[in-house]
């Protein structure tokens, strides 16, 4: 079934990137069957968590966990960039009024 759509679907023009048995399959189709899977995938997550997979939960808490330490993380080291550019910038400013004062 799914080849049928692909082939009936294909162009042969040169814009297109996804060839299949000779066949090309423009942007736009490729990304609705990625979107598609995306959705089956979340419908059978759901299904999965909804049928009382509690095994998953501590694993699903543990890794939101995880990223939530890796952001903070990032945040704290994009926050000591932000403070040394800051001080770079306040020094930057002083040398330049030290420099005017003796010009003048």
């Amino acid at each position: 079934m799914l080849m049928a759509v692909l082939l009936a679907c294909g162009r042969d023009w040169d814009g297109f990137d996804f060839v299949l048995e000779g066949k090309y399959m423009n942007t736009g189709l490729k990304y609705a069957l990625i979107f598609a899977g995306g959705v089956a995938a979340g419908v059978l997550g759901a299904m999965v968590l909804q049928r009382g997979a509690t095994g998953l939960k501590p694993v699903a808490a543990g890794i939101i966990s995880r990223g939530m330490d890796v952001k903070d993380a990032i945040a704290g080291a994009v926050e000591k960039v932000k403070e040394d550019a800051q001080d770079l910038m306040a020094e930057a400013r002083a040398s330049q009024a030290q420099r005017k004062e003796q010009d003048a």
